[in-house]
């Protein structure tokens, strides 16, 4: 398996520079982060809502 030397890496990221340019890949940057953190939100709301619908399915079978 070929691994990139800093060469290779620093080339590829002047030609991602030079197709984007800096502030377009900026935004693309900002827009990926905020991306990656909404679906972290959405697994932690996902994740409360199941525990309280465990919750409220316990409570409900004590009442019974």
């Amino acid at each position: 398996m070929h691994s990139f030397s800093f060469g290779e890496l620093a080339l590829i990221f002047g030609i991602v520079i030079v197709l984007f340019g800096g502030n377009r890949l900026s935004s693309i940057g900002k827009s990926l982060g905020e991306g990656i953190s909404n679906f972290k939100k959405g697994l932690n709301s996902h994740n409360e809502n199941e525990e309280n619908s465990i919750i409220s399915a316990k409570l409900t079978d004590n009442k019974k």
